[in-house]
């Protein structure tokens, strides 16, 4: 009876371990701005994550897909492949070029939650402004 209580709080501690942050960031999230170029990431629970720009007439999608991690404040991103949809490869060169280049090299970020529906991007320094995301229902 001992040896079943001591595992089963092991299992206990490991699932609640495993919540916390990590669980916390699960979902669908929007940029809380009005732009013409919207940016939605969902972050799944088995540490992936798609990163989709996309105009509000949808003429075009780049999506980021990787995997990430959360430790505390500390969000990795880890790209795996970028893929534009609804555009010709030359289409896609042209729309690239316009936005911020991608490094496909793990990005490190700080984040803030404000609420389980609300975290913010913590600038790196004065020169970077952070960027609020709010939770897709």
């Amino acid at each position: 009876m001992h040896r079943r209580l001591g595992a089963l709080g092991i299992l206990l501690a490991v699932v609640v371990g495993c919540g916390g942050r990590q669980s916390q960031i699960v979902g669908r999230w929007r940029q809380a701005i009005n732009a013409p170029v919207i940016h939605e990431v969902n972050f799944d629970s088995d540490g992936t994550y798609e990163d989709q720009l996309f105009p509000q007439d949808l003429r075009w999608t780049r999506s980021v897909r990787g995997s990430y991690k959360l430790e505390e404040d500390a969000l990795t991103l880890t790209p795996i492949n970028v893929q534009f949809m609804n555009v010709t490869p030359d289409q896609a060169k042209q729309i690239a070029s316009q936005l911020p280049p991608l490094d496909m090299k793990p990005e490190k970020l700080t984040i803030k939650f404000g609420s389980d529906d609300e975290f913010s991007i913590v600038p790196k320094s004065a020169k970077e402004t952070g960027a609020k995301y709010k939770r897709r229902k």
